[in-house]
C-alpha cells in the first residue's frame, strides 16, 4: 500500500481574517467586508469557479458563475462606497445615516 504524505499548510491567513472581520464588525467598519467581497470576486474570475452555497464552475454553468461573480463585485463596491462615503447612501436611496 502506498504511503500518503500529508503536507501541513498554515491556516494563519484564515485565522487572522476571522479576527479582523470580528473586530471590523464590532467597530462597524463594513468596508472591510467589502474588501473580502472584492477578493472573492477577483478570486472567482481568476480561478474560473465561484462559491456561494456550492462551487459553480465557469465551464459547467456560465450564467450562474457570472451571476455569482458579479454579485461579489457589485456587493464589494456598494459596501465599500456606502461605508466610506456615507452621503452616497442617500443618493442610492438609503437613509443617509
Amino acid at each position: 500500500m502506498a504511503r500518503v504524505r500529508h503536507t501541513v499548510r498554515t491556516k494563519l491567513p484564515t485565522a487572522v481574517s476571522l479576527v479582523v472581520l470580528v473586530v471590523a464588525t464590532w467597530f462597524e467598519w463594513y468596508w472591510v467586508w467589502g474588501v473580502l467581497y472584492l477578493y472573492w470576486g477577483v478570486q472567482s474570475l481568476g480561478a474560473g469557479e465561484a462559491f456561494l452555497v456550492q462551487t459553480v464552475r465557469r465551464d459547467g454553468n456560465p450564467v450562474l458563475f457570472w451571476s455569482v461573480s458579479a454579485m461579489w463585485l457589485i456587493l464589494a463596491v456598494l459596501v465599500i462606497v456606502t461605508d466610506l462615503f456615507p452621503g452616497v447612501d442617500a443618493w442610492l436611496g438609503g437613509t443617509g445615516g
